[in-house]
Protein backbone atom coordinates (compact mmCIF):
# COMPACT_ATOMS: atom_id res chain seq x y z
CA UNK A 1 0.00 0.00 0.00
CA UNK A 2 1.54 3.57 -1.07
CA UNK A 3 2.05 5.74 2.27
CA UNK A 4 -0.09 8.36 0.77
CA UNK A 5 -3.16 5.42 0.65
CA UNK A 6 -2.33 4.59 4.31
CA UNK A 7 -2.33 7.53 5.74
CA UNK A 8 -5.58 8.52 4.15
CA UNK A 9 -7.38 5.69 5.31
CA UNK A 10 -5.82 5.81 9.13
CA UNK A 11 -6.94 9.59 9.20
CA UNK A 12 -10.53 8.89 7.80
CA UNK A 13 -10.92 6.03 10.55
CA UNK A 14 -9.52 8.94 13.58
CA UNK A 15 -12.34 11.72 12.24
CA UNK A 16 -15.17 9.85 12.64
CA UNK A 17 -15.56 8.10 9.21
CA UNK A 18 -16.37 9.40 5.64
CA UNK A 19 -19.82 10.00 6.87
CA UNK A 20 -18.02 12.84 9.29
CA UNK A 21 -16.35 14.92 6.54
CA UNK A 22 -18.17 17.53 4.50
CA UNK A 23 -15.34 19.05 3.37
CA UNK A 24 -11.89 17.72 1.67
CA UNK A 25 -9.17 20.89 0.59
CA UNK A 26 -5.41 21.25 1.01
CA UNK A 27 -2.85 23.66 1.33
CA UNK A 28 0.85 24.04 1.07
CA UNK A 29 1.79 21.35 4.25
CA UNK A 30 -2.13 20.38 5.67
CA UNK A 31 -4.73 18.30 4.56
CA UNK A 32 -7.80 20.37 5.69
CA UNK A 33 -10.82 18.34 6.45
CA UNK A 34 -14.54 20.53 7.42
CA UNK A 35 -16.33 17.95 9.93
CA UNK A 36 -19.84 17.60 10.87
CA UNK A 37 -19.03 16.74 14.28
CA UNK A 38 -16.07 17.53 15.77
CA UNK A 39 -16.41 14.96 18.85
CA UNK A 40 -15.68 12.27 16.83
CA UNK A 41 -12.01 13.12 16.58
CA UNK A 42 -9.60 11.08 18.15
CA UNK A 43 -6.99 13.71 18.65
CA UNK A 44 -4.27 11.80 19.86
CA UNK A 45 -4.53 8.73 18.06
CA UNK A 46 -4.62 10.81 15.26
CA UNK A 47 -1.20 12.29 15.57
CA UNK A 48 0.29 9.59 16.67
CA UNK A 49 0.01 8.46 13.06
CA UNK A 50 3.33 7.84 11.44
CA UNK A 51 3.79 10.44 9.07
CA UNK A 52 0.88 12.80 10.72
CA UNK A 53 3.49 16.17 11.84
CA UNK A 54 0.69 17.78 13.92
CA UNK A 55 -2.90 18.72 14.15
CA UNK A 56 -4.28 21.95 14.64
CA UNK A 57 -8.51 22.19 15.36
CA UNK A 58 -9.42 25.78 14.02
CA UNK A 59 -12.35 26.85 11.67
CA UNK A 60 -11.15 23.22 9.75
CA UNK A 61 -9.33 20.83 10.79
CA UNK A 62 -5.87 21.29 10.06
CA UNK A 63 -3.62 18.30 9.91
CA UNK A 64 0.41 18.51 9.11
CA UNK A 65 1.50 16.01 6.57
CA UNK A 66 4.13 17.95 4.72
CA UNK A 67 4.81 19.84 0.86
CA UNK A 68 3.85 17.13 -1.63
CA UNK A 69 2.81 14.12 0.04
CA UNK A 70 -0.60 16.21 1.17
CA UNK A 71 -1.43 16.74 -2.24
CA UNK A 72 -1.59 12.99 -3.28
CA UNK A 73 -3.57 12.42 0.53
CA UNK A 74 -6.15 14.92 -0.40
CA UNK A 75 -6.57 13.25 -3.60
CA UNK A 76 -6.86 9.59 -2.07
CA UNK A 77 -9.19 11.19 0.55
CA UNK A 78 -11.15 12.63 -2.16
CA UNK A 79 -11.55 8.99 -3.63
CA UNK A 80 -12.38 7.26 -0.09
CA UNK A 81 -15.05 10.31 1.11
CA UNK A 82 -16.43 10.90 -2.93
CA UNK A 83 -16.06 14.50 -2.67
CA UNK A 84 -13.73 16.69 -5.06
CA UNK A 85 -11.31 18.35 -3.31
CA UNK A 86 -12.62 22.16 -2.45
CA UNK A 87 -16.23 20.47 -2.77
CA UNK A 88 -18.63 20.62 0.12
CA UNK A 89 -20.92 17.68 1.04
CA UNK A 90 -24.83 18.87 0.99
CA UNK A 91 -26.37 19.32 4.05
CA UNK A 92 -29.12 21.57 4.97
CA UNK A 93 -27.57 22.10 8.99
CA UNK A 94 -23.77 22.39 7.64
CA UNK A 95 -24.02 25.96 6.93
CA UNK A 96 -25.86 26.67 10.61
CA UNK A 97 -24.03 24.52 12.58
CA UNK A 98 -20.67 25.67 11.12
CA UNK A 99 -21.71 29.57 11.82
CA UNK A 100 -21.96 28.41 15.72
CA UNK A 101 -18.47 26.45 15.83
CA UNK A 102 -16.78 29.55 13.97
CA UNK A 103 -18.40 31.53 17.13
CA UNK A 104 -17.13 29.54 19.53
CA UNK A 105 -13.43 28.66 18.57
CA UNK A 106 -11.18 31.50 18.93
CA UNK A 107 -13.14 33.93 16.87
CA UNK A 108 -11.10 37.14 16.49
CA UNK A 109 -11.51 40.03 14.24
CA UNK A 110 -8.03 39.81 13.79
CA UNK A 111 -7.56 35.42 13.11
CA UNK A 112 -10.71 36.17 11.08
CA UNK A 113 -9.47 38.54 8.62
CA UNK A 114 -5.79 37.00 7.96
CA UNK A 115 -8.36 33.75 7.40
CA UNK A 116 -9.68 35.41 4.90
CA UNK A 117 -7.25 36.40 3.02
CA UNK A 118 -5.63 33.52 3.54
CA UNK A 119 -8.63 31.87 1.96
CA UNK A 120 -8.14 34.20 -1.31
CA UNK A 121 -4.42 33.54 -1.65
CA UNK A 122 -3.92 29.95 -0.94
CA UNK A 123 -5.51 28.35 -3.93
CA UNK A 124 -3.48 30.61 -6.34
CA UNK A 125 -0.17 29.34 -4.41
CA UNK A 126 0.56 26.87 -7.42
CA UNK A 127 0.36 29.18 -10.37
CA UNK A 128 2.44 31.65 -7.79
CA UNK A 129 5.29 28.83 -7.61
CA UNK A 130 5.45 28.13 -11.04
CA UNK A 131 5.39 31.29 -12.29
CA UNK A 132 7.78 32.66 -9.74
CA UNK A 133 10.44 30.01 -10.56
CA UNK A 134 10.27 30.67 -14.38
CA UNK A 135 10.17 34.46 -14.04
CA UNK A 136 13.59 34.29 -11.60
CA UNK A 137 15.63 31.94 -13.64
CA UNK A 138 14.57 33.71 -16.37
CA UNK A 139 15.68 36.95 -15.38
CA UNK A 140 18.56 35.49 -13.41
CA UNK A 141 19.51 34.23 -17.10
CA UNK A 142 18.79 38.04 -18.70
CA UNK A 143 20.85 39.47 -16.45
CA UNK A 144 23.78 38.02 -16.72
CA UNK A 145 23.60 38.48 -20.55
CA UNK A 146 21.82 41.13 -21.48
CA UNK A 147 22.86 41.02 -24.67
CA UNK A 148 21.61 38.12 -25.27
CA UNK A 149 18.31 37.79 -27.44
CA UNK A 150 16.32 34.13 -28.32
CA UNK A 151 13.03 33.23 -29.02
CA UNK A 152 12.97 30.90 -25.76
CA UNK A 153 14.29 33.00 -23.42
CA UNK A 154 11.41 35.76 -24.67
CA UNK A 155 8.52 32.87 -23.99
CA UNK A 156 9.63 31.97 -20.54
CA UNK A 157 9.23 35.59 -19.43
CA UNK A 158 6.34 35.80 -21.10
CA UNK A 159 5.22 32.43 -19.23
CA UNK A 160 6.72 33.39 -15.70
CA UNK A 161 5.13 37.38 -15.98
CA UNK A 162 1.63 36.17 -17.22
CA UNK A 163 0.04 35.88 -13.83
CA UNK A 164 1.57 38.97 -12.21
CA UNK A 165 0.02 40.82 -14.71
CA UNK A 166 -3.31 39.07 -14.57
CA UNK A 167 -3.04 38.81 -10.70
CA UNK A 168 -5.46 41.05 -9.99
CA UNK A 169 -8.42 39.67 -11.92
CA UNK A 170 -7.53 36.14 -10.04
CA UNK A 171 -7.63 37.94 -6.49
CA UNK A 172 -11.09 39.47 -7.22
CA UNK A 173 -12.48 36.62 -8.11
CA UNK A 174 -11.36 34.86 -5.00
CA UNK A 175 -12.04 37.82 -2.78
CA UNK A 176 -15.84 37.78 -4.35
CA UNK A 177 -16.37 34.48 -3.89
CA UNK A 178 -15.00 34.13 -0.20
CA UNK A 179 -17.60 37.14 0.54
CA UNK A 180 -20.03 35.35 -0.95
CA UNK A 181 -20.59 37.29 -4.43
CA UNK A 182 -20.60 36.17 -7.67
CA UNK A 183 -16.77 35.60 -8.36
CA UNK A 184 -17.01 37.15 -12.18
CA UNK A 185 -18.17 40.51 -10.54
CA UNK A 186 -15.46 40.15 -8.19
CA UNK A 187 -12.82 39.81 -11.09
CA UNK A 188 -14.44 43.26 -12.76
CA UNK A 189 -13.40 44.74 -9.51
CA UNK A 190 -9.80 43.19 -10.04
CA UNK A 191 -9.93 44.64 -13.80
CA UNK A 192 -11.18 47.97 -12.26
CA UNK A 193 -8.11 48.64 -10.57
CA UNK A 194 -5.38 47.25 -13.22
CA UNK A 195 -6.37 47.75 -16.72
CA UNK A 196 -4.47 49.66 -18.13
CA UNK A 197 -7.37 51.71 -20.07
CA UNK A 198 -7.19 53.93 -16.82
CA UNK A 199 -4.37 55.81 -18.31
CA UNK A 200 -6.24 57.39 -21.11
CA UNK A 201 -8.89 58.52 -18.45
CA UNK A 202 -8.58 62.20 -16.50
CA UNK A 203 -10.26 62.59 -13.17
CA UNK A 204 -9.83 66.20 -11.98
CA UNK A 205 -7.76 67.19 -14.60
CA UNK A 206 -4.98 63.94 -13.33
CA UNK A 207 -4.55 60.51 -15.68
CA UNK A 208 -5.65 57.78 -13.85
CA UNK A 209 -2.68 55.02 -12.68
CA UNK A 210 -3.55 52.04 -13.45
CA UNK A 211 -2.82 49.22 -10.54
CA UNK A 212 -2.75 52.45 -7.91
CA UNK A 213 -3.75 50.52 -4.62
CA UNK A 214 -2.21 47.17 -5.37
CA UNK A 215 -4.39 43.95 -4.56
CA UNK A 216 -5.05 46.01 -1.19
CA UNK A 217 -7.65 48.10 -3.52
CA UNK A 218 -8.67 44.92 -5.43
CA UNK A 219 -9.42 43.13 -2.14
CA UNK A 220 -11.70 46.60 -0.78
CA UNK A 221 -13.29 46.41 -4.62
CA UNK A 222 -14.39 43.11 -4.56
CA UNK A 223 -15.62 43.25 -1.24
CA UNK A 224 -17.56 45.88 -1.70
CA UNK A 225 -19.23 44.12 -4.85
CA UNK A 226 -20.01 40.60 -3.14
CA UNK A 227 -21.52 43.61 -0.49
CA UNK A 228 -23.52 45.31 -3.24
CA UNK A 229 -24.48 42.50 -4.97
CA UNK A 230 -26.16 40.66 -1.70
CA UNK A 231 -27.58 44.08 -0.73
CA UNK A 232 -29.09 45.14 -4.16
CA UNK A 233 -30.79 41.14 -4.51
CA UNK A 234 -32.68 41.67 -1.51
CA UNK A 235 -34.91 44.31 -2.71
CA UNK A 236 -34.49 43.67 -6.70
CA UNK A 237 -38.09 41.58 -8.15
CA UNK A 238 -36.76 37.80 -9.33
CA UNK A 239 -37.62 38.74 -13.04
CA UNK A 240 -35.23 41.68 -13.29
CA UNK A 241 -32.26 40.37 -11.20
CA UNK A 242 -30.18 38.60 -13.34
CA UNK A 243 -30.05 42.09 -15.22
CA UNK A 244 -30.37 44.98 -12.86
CA UNK A 245 -28.65 43.34 -10.26
CA UNK A 246 -25.00 42.94 -12.03
CA UNK A 247 -25.57 46.27 -13.47
CA UNK A 248 -26.29 48.04 -10.29
CA UNK A 249 -23.26 46.37 -8.67
CA UNK A 250 -20.63 46.72 -11.44
CA UNK A 251 -21.53 50.64 -11.98
CA UNK A 252 -21.43 51.56 -8.33
CA UNK A 253 -18.39 49.47 -7.55
CA UNK A 254 -16.88 51.01 -10.48
CA UNK A 255 -17.31 54.49 -9.59
CA UNK A 256 -16.64 53.86 -5.97
CA UNK A 257 -13.23 52.36 -6.94
CA UNK A 258 -12.08 55.04 -9.06
CA UNK A 259 -13.12 58.17 -6.25
CA UNK A 260 -12.56 56.17 -2.99
CA UNK A 261 -10.97 52.85 -2.91
CA UNK A 262 -7.82 53.45 -5.48
CA UNK A 263 -6.57 56.57 -4.24
CA UNK A 264 -7.12 55.02 -0.48
CA UNK A 265 -5.49 51.86 -1.30
CA UNK A 266 -2.68 53.65 -3.09
CA UNK A 267 -2.40 55.46 0.38
CA UNK A 268 -2.76 52.83 2.44
CA UNK A 269 -0.11 50.26 0.57
CA UNK A 270 2.73 53.34 0.65
CA UNK A 271 2.12 53.63 4.30
CA UNK A 272 2.61 50.27 4.61
CA UNK A 273 5.86 49.97 2.36
CA UNK A 274 7.16 52.93 4.03
CA UNK A 275 6.41 51.39 7.25
CA UNK A 276 8.35 48.31 6.69
CA UNK A 277 11.39 50.12 5.36
CA UNK A 278 11.67 52.52 8.08
CA UNK A 279 11.33 49.83 10.28
CA UNK A 280 14.45 47.66 8.99
CA UNK A 281 16.00 50.69 8.24
CA UNK A 282 16.03 51.99 12.31
CA UNK A 283 15.49 48.72 14.32
CA UNK A 284 18.36 46.81 12.64
CA UNK A 285 18.92 42.84 13.84
CA UNK A 286 16.14 43.64 16.56
CA UNK A 287 13.70 44.69 13.87
CA UNK A 288 14.40 41.57 11.94
CA UNK A 289 14.38 39.24 15.22
CA UNK A 290 10.96 40.55 16.37
CA UNK A 291 9.22 40.07 13.00
CA UNK A 292 11.23 36.53 12.32
CA UNK A 293 9.60 35.13 15.98
CA UNK A 294 6.46 36.48 15.65
CA UNK A 295 6.15 34.79 12.15
CA UNK A 296 6.00 31.27 13.36
CA UNK A 297 3.13 31.22 15.61
CA UNK A 298 1.12 32.49 12.46
CA UNK A 299 2.47 29.69 10.72
CA UNK A 300 1.31 27.33 13.83
CA UNK A 301 -2.27 28.23 13.14
CA UNK A 302 -2.16 28.51 9.38
CA UNK A 303 -2.79 32.59 9.48
CA UNK A 304 0.44 33.26 7.54
CA UNK A 305 -0.90 33.33 4.33
CA UNK A 306 -2.53 36.89 5.37
CA UNK A 307 0.59 38.52 4.61
CA UNK A 308 0.97 37.32 1.25
CA UNK A 309 -0.69 40.75 -0.14
CA UNK A 310 2.07 42.78 1.44
CA UNK A 311 4.70 40.86 0.14
CA UNK A 312 3.05 41.25 -3.50
CA UNK A 313 2.76 45.06 -2.74
CA UNK A 314 6.36 45.16 -2.06
CA UNK A 315 7.37 43.21 -5.00
CA UNK A 316 5.37 45.39 -7.30
CA UNK A 317 6.56 48.96 -5.65
CA UNK A 318 10.52 48.26 -5.73
CA UNK A 319 10.64 44.83 -7.25
CA UNK A 320 11.70 42.63 -4.63
CA UNK A 321 10.36 42.06 -0.93
CA UNK A 322 12.74 42.26 1.93
CA UNK A 323 10.57 41.17 4.45
CA UNK A 324 10.33 37.48 2.76
CA UNK A 325 14.17 36.84 3.79
CA UNK A 326 13.70 37.95 7.23
CA UNK A 327 10.54 35.75 7.45
CA UNK A 328 12.56 33.34 6.47
CA UNK A 329 15.15 33.19 8.85
CA UNK A 330 12.69 31.82 11.58
CA UNK A 331 12.30 28.83 9.12
CA UNK A 332 16.28 28.92 9.12
CA UNK A 333 15.87 28.59 12.65
CA UNK A 334 13.64 25.31 11.78
CA UNK A 335 15.72 23.88 9.75
CA UNK A 336 18.58 23.80 12.29
CA UNK A 337 16.58 22.82 14.99
CA UNK A 338 15.39 19.90 13.07
CA UNK A 339 19.14 18.50 12.06
CA UNK A 340 20.22 18.82 15.68
CA UNK A 341 16.75 16.40 16.64
CA UNK A 342 17.98 14.29 13.68
CA UNK A 343 21.37 14.02 14.75
CA UNK A 344 20.83 13.74 18.85
CA UNK A 345 17.96 11.72 18.83
CA UNK A 346 17.73 7.87 19.80
CA UNK A 347 13.94 7.30 18.63
CA UNK A 348 13.64 6.29 15.06
CA UNK A 349 10.26 7.34 14.78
Amino acid sequence: MRKEERLAQEILEKVGGKSNISQVANCMTRLRLKLKNDSLVNAAELKAIDGVMGVIEDETLQIVIGPGLVTKVASEMSKLTGLSVGEVEDDEDLAVKMRQDIKTKNNTPVKNLLRKIGNIFIPLIPALIASGLINGAANFFKNANPDYEATWLSLLLFMGGGIFAYLGVLVGWNTAKEFGGTPALGAVAGIFVFNPALATVELFGEALVPGRGGLFAVIFAAWLMAVTERTVRKFMPNAIDIILTPLISVLFVGFTTLLVIQPAGGYLTEGITSGINLILDTGGFLAGAVLAGTFLPLVMVGLHHGLTPIHLELIESSSVTVLLPILAMAGAGQVGASMAVYVKTKNKN
